[in-house]
């Protein structure tokens, strides 16, 4: 039997994207894999990346933006009713300024889910107009944020965790710099491959970051469901 030798992988070259200016203690890289970058000289609208930064962000904040955008909105038509005219909203029994408020945010919220008009119905043009607006607002708006929950159900995403401490130790006659990885879910990944890029400040210049990529035991595995 015949054994080839196989040609070794290529080392990570001398710069991962941040540059080799070093940034103090500031950190490249967050913990949760995100960069820890601020772009600056961005015109202002180009700043607002509204469908990367809804599918991206955590289920808890989704649900909060969501939550404050329907709450936000049916107080703004609420208060569009009242300036057109409470009398013109059918079924109100609200003494109060304040009682006739709330009647016409909830009057607002029917109409904003097409859910249909129960005591509270419009009468007259603008009323009407208002509302015809709103519950067009409401499909578009809905039918967005359906669209949304469905690209965050089907984005995929690895979730890998590492150990929290790694060791220097004896390792086939010799030491190593060891660490682990390990898939966190249950879905299947295959023909993982792994890179290490160690980061070292230049002796001559020490505002001047150097980077090596380490030659690693271990490079590729066609299936992980282990550490």
């Amino acid at each position: 039997m015949r054994f080839k030798k196989v040609k070794e992988p290529e080392q990570a070259g001398s710069d991962l994207g941040f540059g080799n200016k070093d940034g103090g203690n500031a950190r490249g890289l967050n913990k949760d894999g995100s960069f820890n970058v601020i772009r600056k000289g961005v015109p202002l609208l180009n700043k607002f990346e509204t469908f990367h930064a809804l599918i991206s962000m955590s289920w808890i904040k989704f649900y909060l933006t969501v939550f404050s955008l329907y709450f936000i909105v049916n107080l703004l038509f609420a208060a569009l009713y009242m300036l057109a005219g409470i009398e013109n909203l059918a079924g109100i029994q609200g003494i109060t300024y304040i009682d006739k408020f709330w009647e016409s945010f909830f009057f607002s919220s029917q109409t904003l889910t097409t859910l249909g008009y129960g005591r509270i119905s419009p009468v007259g043009e603008l009323e009407n107009s208002i509302a015809s607006v709103e519950s067009m607002i409401g499909l578009m708006s809905f039918a967005l944020v359906t669209g949304l929950v469905y690209g965050r159900f089907s984005r995929p995403g690895a979730r890998i965790k590492y150990s929290r401490v790694a060791l220097i130790a004896p390792y086939k006659n010799t030491t190593a710099f060891m660490f682990r990885l390990v898939n966190e879910r249950r879905n299947q990944l295959i023909e993982v491959e792994a890179g290490v890029t160690f980061s070292v400040r230049n002796k001559e210049n020490n505002k001047i970051r150097n980077f090596y990529g380490l030659k690693l035991e271990i490079t590729k595995i066609n299936f992980f469901p282990l550490s």
